[in-house]
């Protein structure tokens, strides 16, 4: 389940806009998550599943179009037993590298690929493990939490969006290529927001989702999901121009080899424009 968890640590109020050179985004965020039904390797695990994750994201508009994105979590995630016993995982999730290339101005086109590379590993191969029997860790291997499936994803991403003075909405959608003979999936998102206050107080609605394309032989199904998420902005604060608080009430209601659950987030983010700069977007 963590593997969606991870996947989903650097929503924000983002969109389909690339940051003119010299200008970026970052934020440092933390997320919660809660789920009833813990799933390992595609399969119900029994036991009861929570995750904290703390992560620092950033865009950063580059010359020619082009815009660079990156961010890696930091998880702690544990299952619990009905017993009250505790499985512990503690590491570096997925890292997320993406360059996207404003195709159309004003937001109307925008190309992106986006990699994620696992920096973990199983939770019974990590060198503190080596004190433990090996056929007793087998036993109880399907117990620990995971941080990711350990296949390299990457995603080809078609992104659009449309904003005005009192709000916004955004998409995209591609293919999503996986390794470790996991199935591709195609990815999609939607979302959009209102300014309540102009440029002081917004509301937005995120919506991130996946499915998988048809199995070939010799493949392992990926996870299939939906997330949606409320969020919250405030922003406007005088003597700190682009400092907002972000606010966040997520669910999974529709899942497919994964947990469902619920997440609340919070974090602090920077928005860097350069004064006097002509602005396409």
């Amino acid at each position: 389940m963590l593997f969606l968890f991870l996947w989903l640590t650097s929503v924000s109020f983002g969109g389909a806009w690339v940051k003119a050179p010299g200008e970026g985004y970052t934020k440092a965020g933390y997320r919660f998550f809660t789920s009833q039904d813990g799933f390992v390797q595609g399969e119900a695990s029994g036991l009861v599943y929570q995750a904290h994750s703390a992560t620092l994201y950033t865009e950063w508009g580059l010359p020619g179009g082009f815009q660079v994105i990156a961010d890696l979590p930091f998880v702690s995630a544990t299952q619990r037993s009905p017993a009250g016993i505790q499985y512990h995982h503690r590491w570096t999730g997925d890292l997320r590298l993406e360059l996207d290339r404003k195709i159309l101005d004003n937001g109307l086109g925008t190309l992106g690929v986006d990699v994620r590379i696992p920096t973990y590993k199983r939770a019974s191969s990590y060198s503190g493990t080596a004190q433990y029997d090996r056929s007793a860790l087998i036993l109880i291997a399907d117990r620990f939490p995971e941080l990711g499936d350990l296949c390299v994803d990457v995603t080809v991403k078609w992104m659009m969006g449309y904003g005005a003075n009192r709000g916004w909405i955004t998409g995209g959608v591609g293919p999503r290529f996986r390794s470790l003979y996991y199935t591709h999936q195609v990815w999609g998102t939607l979302s959009g927001g209102v300014w309540l206050h102009p440029s002081m107080f917004a509301l937005g609605l995120y919506t991130e989702g996946a499915v998988s394309l048809p199995l070939g032989d010799g493949f392992y199904s990926s996870r299939e999901w939906l997330y949606t998420q409320m969020q919250a902005m405030v922003t406007g604060f005088q003597g700190a121009p682009g400092l907002a608080f972000e606010v966040g009430v997520g669910v999974i209601p529709v899942a497919v080899h994964a947990s469902r659950g619920l997440d609340v987030s919070v974090g602090v983010s920077w928005n860097r424009r350069r004064t006097g700069v002509k602005r396409a977007d």
